[in-house]
């Protein structure tokens, strides 16, 4: 159904946005959406990375929709130079959320990042305060058993285990990082771990379920792995740890449970850390020495079955999630990529089987639960975007746009062709114009994401699209930022 150009159905915004095409023709759109109105089928997915959707259509569908607000996961952690529109390729993040198109969907479970900023979360940084293109470095507790002990920064730590001193206290290192972000106007963070606990009697159900359908499965430890992949000591360390069932109980390394509501009870400790971390500190002595942590997987299509795209708005299933729940999800580089470069972790063969195994055993355990059709929204086309005081960068974008679409038009439906021909064009320009653009620029594409940016940084300021921006395909701005990446990170490190 289409009110005033607006899709209000979810077959209807999915036709808009080219996310139901299909190569097989018709019929074999016609068999998917079938199947999905039938519950046969619980997961399908698209990329708008990979479609001919012109960026400003996305843009209208997404602004005018009645309901409609895609998160973009970013980490708790530094968005300081993030809403200041100074945080290099982090940016994307600012042109997402003050641009009307999303909201910030905050993932805690992350980890501290080491002394050489190669492990733990070294993009959000939440061991350090960044401010103004500098880092502080926080000071690092976490439980020995009989108290709360600093310890060095050789190793990554689970972040909301984590306190540091504030004016000779320890605070929980979340909290100190949620204050920090609630100062930042127009910023409405929201915790993926909040949206969890507000559902908890849900997802209690939906974790014990996948849990004893993975327990039947001829490869338990692949389906467990999919579910709960980390076990986590309240001292602060994870690591990888697979579940074993042994027909009475189940273990994970050193922690045994007698049941699946222990394990399941286990499992949810980190999103009390998460939410309530005061409490979960003043009640530490009493708690596991380690519990298991729910799979980057799983915290994604909780966030789809959980309606995290519906913000603000009562649930009518009729109208919002059937056949189907049309789940929009801005994912960063990791999780969305720049196809076909990288089209990031989520469209791996073995990504998609997982989710489309969960989705299936979900829905047929719970009729409350809709099919999922997930679209990624490739944040980082958000990239090309730049701080409105770098007037000859936007002067030299606007001339690289023309020419993608000078080259890309006559290519339409020729993705293959149509990469190889924009790398040129990137490579071309970048050629020409390395001496002009700003070392900012630079610096965004040179493969170095962090909100940590050594290169000078620009003032506060808004971020403005070059002309012709918006008339380029999702895909068109994909590749063109895959190649900029490619080309420039190759003249870092000359």
């Amino acid at each position: 159904m289409i009110n005033d150009g607006v899709p209000t159905t979810p077959i209807a915004l999915l036709t808009h946005l080219g996310a139901l095409s299909t190569p097989a023709g018709p019929k074999s759109l016609d068999s998917l959406v079938e199947n999905l109105y039938q519950r046969k089928s619980g997961f399908e997915w698209a990329h708008l990375g990979n479609l001919d959707l012109p960026i400003h259509k996305l843009f209208t569908i997404i602004r005018s929709h009645p309901w409609l607000v895609p998160p973009r996961t970013g980490h708790l952690g530094n968005w300081t130079d993030i809403a200041a529109g100074r945080a290099g390729m982090m940016d994307y993040n600012t042109a997402c959320i003050q641009g009307a198109l999303g909201y910030p969907l905050l993932y805690c479970f992350t980890q501290t990042e080491d002394v050489t900023l190669q492990r733990g979360d070294c993009v959000y940084l939440p061991g350090s305060i960044i401010e103004n293109g500098h880092r502080t470095e926080l000071s690092l507790f976490t439980w020995d058993g009989t108290s709360f002990a600093e310890r060095p920064r050789e190793h990554p730590l689970f972040t909301p285990f984590v306190q540091t001193r504030v004016d000779g206290e320890l605070v929980p290192l979340s909290l100190v990082h949620w204050k920090r972000m609630q100062l930042l106007p127009g910023f409405e963070f929201r915790l993926e771990a909040s949206v969890v606990r507000g559902n908890e009697p849900l997802v209690r159900d939906l974790l014990g379920g996948l849990i004893e359908d993975a327990r039947q499965q001829s490869n338990q430890y692949s389906a467990f792995q999919d579910i709960l992949s980390h076990l986590v000591g309240l001292d602060g360390t994870m690591y990888r740890c697979p579940v074993e069932y042994d027909g009475r109980g189940y273990r994970m390394g050193m922690a045994s449970y007698p049941n699946t509501t222990a394990l399941v009870e286990a499992a949810m400790l980190p999103f009390l850390a998460a939410t309530e971390p005061e409490t979960f500190f003043s009640n530490v002595r009493e708690l596991p020495s380690h519990v298991p942590k729910v799979s980057n997987l799983i915290a994604r299509l909780f966030s789809a079955f959980l309606c995290t795209h519906y913000p603000k708005c009562k649930i009518n299933r009729t109208l919002m999630t059937q056949p189907f729940n049309p789940h929009l999800h801005w994912g960063g580089v990791g999780m969305a990529g720049y196809p076909p470069k990288k089209g990031g972790y989520l469209s791996s063969k073995a990504t998609v089987r997982s989710a489309r195994k969960i989705c299936n055993t979900v829905i047929a355990r719970f009729p409350e639960i809709d099919p999922v059709f997930f679209v990624l929204l490739p944040t980082v086309i958000l990239s090309l975007l730049t701080p409105k005081a770098h007037k000859q960068d936007l002067k030299l974008l606007s001339v690289l746009i023309d020419r993608v679409k000078r080259v890309a038009q006559p290519l339409a439906g020729r993705p293959d062709l149509m990469e190889k021909a924009l790398d040129g064009v990137v490579r071309e320009w970048v050629i020409q114009c390395l001496g002009e653009l700003s070392p900012y620029f630079l610096h965004r594409f040179s493969g170095r994401h962090s909100v940590l940016n050594t290169c000078p940084l620009p003032e506060p300021s808004q971020l403005v699209e070059p002309d012709g921006f918006d008339s380029l395909t999702v895909r068109q701005a994909s590749m063109t930022v895959g190649a900029l990446i490619e080309a420039l990170t190759a003249v870092s490190r000359v």
